[in-house]
Order: C-alpha cells, then sequence, then structure tokens
C-alpha cells in the first residue's frame, strides 16, 4: 500500500498523540479523549507551520499577495550590461497579467537601467510579481541592482 502525504502525517500525529497520552498513565476512556485532544492540538500546530512555511516560500519567491483590499504601489528595477547575453525584458505582474514591461537590448553602451512602476487597485489575496521574460537575462551582483518593492496606499 502507497502512504500518501496526508496519511503520514496522520499517523505521525496519532503516533505522538498516543506516546504523550501513555505516558501520563491514563485509564483508556480518558487516554481516547487525551488522545483526540492531542491529534487536533497536533494537527492544529501542523497546519499553522505549513501555512508559515508557504508564506516564507512565497516571500523568497518574490510574490507579494495583498493581505487587505486596497491601493498599492509597486516598482522595480533592472540592470543589463555587456556580460549579459541576448535581451532583457522584465515585467510587472497582477495576477497572471502583465502591467508593464521594460526591455532592453545589446546597443553601443556597455550598462542599462531600467524599471517601472504602478498605482494599481488589488483585492484580498491578489498577487503581484516582477518576473524576467523566457530566453531573457539581467545583470546583478553585490550591488543587488535588480529590486522589486510596493506597499499599501489606503485601504478601499
Amino acid at each position: 500500500m502507497k502512504m500518501t502525504t496526508m496519511m503520514m502525517k496522520s499517523f505521525v500525529l496519532l503516533l505522538l498523540a498516543v506516546g504523550c497520552c501513555v505516558c501520563q498513565g491514563q485509564s483508556t476512556c480518558s487516554m481516547i479523549r487525551c488522545i483526540e485532544s492531542k491529534v487536533n492540538d497536533l494537527q492544529t500546530r501542523l497546519e499553522q507551520s505549513e501555512k508559515e512555511v508557504e508564506d516564507l516560500r512565497t516571500l523568497v519567491q518574490g510574490v507579494f499577495t495583498a493581505p487587505v483590499k486596497g491601493m498599492y504601489f509597486f516598482r522595480y528595477s533592472a540592470f543589463s550590461n555587456y556580460l549579459v547575453p541576448g535581451i532583457s525584458v522584465v515585467s510587472l505582474w497582477k495576477n497572471n497579467e502583465v502591467l508593464v514591461s521594460t526591455w532592453d537590448d545589446k546597443g553601443q553602451d556597455p550598462h542599462d537601467m531600467g524599471g517601472n512602476a504602478v498605482v494599481i487597485a488589488m483585492e484580498t489575496g491578489d498577487t503581484a510579481y516582477a518576473q524576467l521574460s523566457a530566453n531573457a537575462a539581467v545583470f546583478n551582483d553585490a550591488g543587488r541592482y535588480n529590486t522589486f518593492s510596493g506597499f499599501l496606499l489606503f485601504t478601499t
């Protein structure tokens, strides 16, 4: 039998709960109530931890999720230089829609910096992010030239 992730989580929670209750030397009826209580507590803590991990993963990936409905300001910058092969195309997205883009190709100048900004209405749960187009590149080093930031202007 192949165990799913959910089955494994449930099994681990049950083992932890039984271990906690058995160690307390409880009778069978009170042990069952103890196990149910421990399983519920552990399940709640597991769900909270999974949410925190998902929130951190989203932040690391550079995706902003609107916590409240409102008007937001977002901006990004992109740096290209003679070391970057091909073109540099960066776009600012809301959910799955491109809002603005910046484009640069190899020219006579060795360094180019570009960016864009928007003020947009967002619903709770909407996402915003800057994304490099397929087959495009930007240059980066310790100077951290490529940025994405934003903030809530006011709730609506």
